[in-house]
């Protein structure tokens, strides 16, 4: 029983996809819309264009897909769509170009394939606000040999080229990686790489607006939490009050800053991925004085009207908008 349990449960995530369970980053190789994870404070989509096929009888390797980074801005859309570029798999097929949101936002090219004994040309640069890189080139075929496929940057490899007469080139990886050109008399094309998406974020997972606390002076807050991209070996929290610290743990991909704070601030989250992509956001405490009036006393005649107005810093602590 537990084994048709753990098979049906295996089963129900191919079918619905690892994006249900809120995998940070989140890996995007099929589907056509993303749903933002609710409370994200930052953003950064990377794409990968497809790799192009490579060529036949002494055959170049194909192209390699373009890559680009772009940085999303709040405020967020629901969803965002987007098109993953195929790989090149017959022959003369061109890798297929990566998009997401609207505009789009980021563009990342596919490869083109090997004309015979040509090696295909890697993506254009296309669109990202931060890096836009091109894909490498795919090598020519030689004699009775095929040419290795282009290399997609920040992603897979391209395939080798068949190294003699009759030996088929091998497929490009994922992501974008242009397929291996055939050696001589063969009629086999090797496929590019399928283009990808990578999407990492900080979301806030404690209560909303928990990154945005006032506490009474010589209270606690509430721990605030937060889903960060797992793996990630440079995590900061910069400018935390005295009485408050946070916590990094790298393999659930967590944050949690917890305490007494003494002061009001702003603090700043700020961390690398293991794979180079920075992110950064800020949330606040605001710690507000407990009123406390010193007695007072004034001498009137009796009859005579009189106030006593306490005076903050000279009759106690009088914070703004206190009522008496």
């Amino acid at each position: 029983m537990r084994r048709i349990l753990l098979f049906a449960f295996s089963l129900f995530l191919i079918l619905i996809g690892w994006e249900a369970y809120g995998q940070n980053p989140r890996i995007v190789t099929t589907g056509s819309s993303f749903t933002v994870p609710a409370n994200t404070k930052a953003m950064k989509v990377e794409a990968w264009g497809g790799g192009g096929s490579g060529g036949r009888d002494s055959g170049g390797g194909g192209g390699a897909g373009s890559y680009s980074r772009s940085s999303i801005s709040a405020p967020f859309a629901a969803s965002y769509p987007y098109v993953i570029g195929a790989g090149g798999i017959a022959n003369g097929a061109n890798g297929g170009a990566t998009t997401f949101g609207t505009g789009p936002l980021v563009l990342a090219n596919g490869g083109t394939a090997a004309i015979t004994p040509s090696g295909g040309g890697g993506g254009a640069a296309g669109t990202g606000n931060e890096v836009s890189s091109p894909g490498g080139n795919g090598i020519n075929g030689v004699a009775n040999a095929g040419g290795n496929g282009g290399n997609s940057p920040n992603g897979g490899l391209g395939g080798s080229g068949g190294s003699n007469t009759g030996n088929s080139g091998t497929a490009g990886t994922a992501p974008g990686g242009g397929g291996g050109g055939a050696g001589k008399n063969s009629n086999t094309n090797a496929s590019g790489g399928l283009g990808r998406i990578r999407i990492s974020y900080i979301a806030l997972t404690s209560a909303t607006n928990s990154d945005a606390q006032t506490v009474c002076s010589g209270s606690s807050i509430t721990t605030t939490t937060y889903s960060i991209p797992t793996g990630s070996p440079t995590v900061n929290v910069t400018n935390l009050p005295t009485g408050v610290t946070f916590s990094h743990n790298s393999g659930t991909g967590t944050i949690s800053i917890s305490g007494n704070p003494t002061t009001s601030t702003t603090y700043t989250i700020s961390l690398t991925t293991s794979y180079g992509v920075s992110l950064a956001t800020t949330g606040s405490i605001s710690v507000n004085p407990i009123a406390s009036i010193i007695n007072m006393a004034t001498t009137v005649c009796s009859g005579d009207a009189f106030s006593l107005t306490p005076a903050n810093g000279t009759n106690g602590v009088i914070p703004a908008g206190t009522t008496y």
